[in-house]
């Protein structure tokens, strides 16, 4: 897996910060799985909010109701 040059940044930036916080005994693979983790975590709640906010804009409905149309639309059963 290669890595971009925004990707390089924000670890440089990630560990500079870690590292400047007391933890340079820290291992650079240490530093890779916390940065890893911590842009998931962003990306999950930015997903979150984008969700949310779908929602609260009339975007989104019940899964009742979608499953609802799919099965008319295409003639299906729930019977097996």
């Amino acid at each position: 897996m290669s890595i971009t040059h925004d990707e390089l940044i924000s670890f440089h930036q990630f560990a500079t910060q870690v590292v400047g916080a007391g933890q340079a005994d820290v291992s650079i693979e240490e530093l890779v799985r916390q940065w890893r983790t911590a842009r998931e975590r962003v990306e999950t709640n930015a997903s979150i909010r984008q969700s949310l906010s779908e929602i609260e804009s009339g975007y989104a409905r019940p899964v009742d109701d979608f499953l609802d149309d799919m099965i008319a639309k295409h003639n299906l059963s729930l019977e097996s």
